[in-house]
């Protein structure tokens, strides 16, 4: 028996440090799609430090969010983080920081014969994960070689860019799509 174990404060410490090393000794073998997954489900027993630096890395590590765990779940993720900003390094921060007040975004969307597109905002239709740059934009349109290909533009003020992330060479913000203006297909 480990006395601190029973003293709540230490035991709760312990837990959620026991439940971080069990996501650092597993990631490896946690499928990289799964592992914002794990994370939302347990949410509650990880602290905000912890909940951050997991997040940031299943995030960047993570192919095709919207069907391995839905957007909406990254949403409220999002939303429950204190300071999403912090998910950013310093270099991204300066970056966010000197953007102006409105800024161009870039979506670019390729869609498999039997799907349809949804553009309903509301429902992520158009996806939570933007770009700056509209070479980039076009680059996500093209990569598979498929006949439903879009290019959308829109604007977001910048208060409403919840992260900006580099760390992949996309220039990529992640915003709620209903914060997005004057969105058109421009490809």
């Amino acid at each position: 028996v480990i006395p601190h174990l029973f003293h709540p404060t230490l035991y709760i410490t312990t837990r959620v440090f026991c439940s971080y090393l069990y996501y650092n000794s597993k990631r490896h073998n946690i499928d990289n799609n799964r592992s914002l997954w794990w994370l939302y489900t347990r949410w509650d027993e990880i602290d905000e430090e912890s909940r951050m630096s997991i997040f940031s890395d299943a995030y960047i590590s993570m192919e095709f969010p919207r069907t391995n765990i839905g957007y909406g779940y990254i949403m409220e993720m999002l939303v429950l983080m204190k300071n999403p900003h912090l998910l950013m390094n310093k270099e991204e921060k300066a970056f966010y920081d000197n953007l102006p007040d409105k800024e161009k975004v870039y979506r670019g969307i390729n869609l498999s014969d039997e799907d349809e597109l949804d553009e309903r905002l509301e429902h992520y239709g158009l996806g939570i994960s933007w770009t700056l740059d509209e070479e980039k934009g076009k680059w996500f349109r093209n990569r598979f070689f498929r006949k439903q290909r879009y290019l959308f533009e829109g604007l977001v003020d910048k208060k409403d860019i919840i992260v900006y992330l580099k760390s992949r060479g996309e220039e990529e913000v992640i915003i709620n799509p209903i914060n997005i203006k004057d969105i058109k297909k421009i490809g």
